[in-house]
């Protein structure tokens, strides 16, 4: 690790099921892959460097992909050293008839299936019978879900049009 001027310092240490495929994931990038420098993985945790301060946002968009939560320890430039820790939504606690609908979304197979899922969230946002949070994390959830199944139609279009075209 370097300790150029302007650049923070970060260690990143993950939680979930997919913890060694998230590092894996980080092990196999280029040692500088912007907006992580002089990146290494070794003691279970993720380390590297970045530009003044983490990069939050994309280290987040990663662990969401892998369904893991991190914590990050980062020292930022002529800063004291400051912690921040992040869930996954996966990971979310949320109340038991919350967890039951994002166990609903995950189960899903298909856009059709969502779409009922979709109408069960319908229910209790007009029944008021979850919170706010609980709204924004299977909101998000959904939406994931679908964007899923759209890449899968979409490779699944690519791979038919590769042997129409043979």
């Amino acid at each position: 690790m370097s300790s150029l001027t302007g650049h923070c310092m970060n260690t990143v240490v993950f939680a979930g099921d997919n913890e060694q495929v998230i590092l894996d994931h980080f092990n196999q990038m280029e040692e500088h892959t912007p907006p992580f420098l002089s990146i290494m993985v070794y003691d279970n945790a993720l380390h590297f460097d970045s530009r003044w301060i983490p990069p939050i946002r994309s280290l987040s968009e990663i662990a969401e992909q892998f369904d893991v939560s991190y914590k990050i320890d980062f020292r930022v430039p002529y800063e004291d050293r400051g912690t921040y820790t992040y869930t996954c939504l996966q990971q979310q606690p949320l109340s038991p008839q919350a967890d039951l609908l994002r166990a609903f979304i995950n189960a899903a197979e298909n856009p059709e299936q969502l779409a009922e899922k979709e109408t069960y969230l319908t229910r209790h946002i007009l029944a008021q019978s979850l919170d706010l949070h609980e709204l924004e994390v299977l909101s998000y959830l959904t939406g994931k879900k679908y964007n899923e199944f759209r890449i899968n139609e979409i490779q699944n279009n690519q791979d038919n049009s590769r042997k129409i075209g043979r």
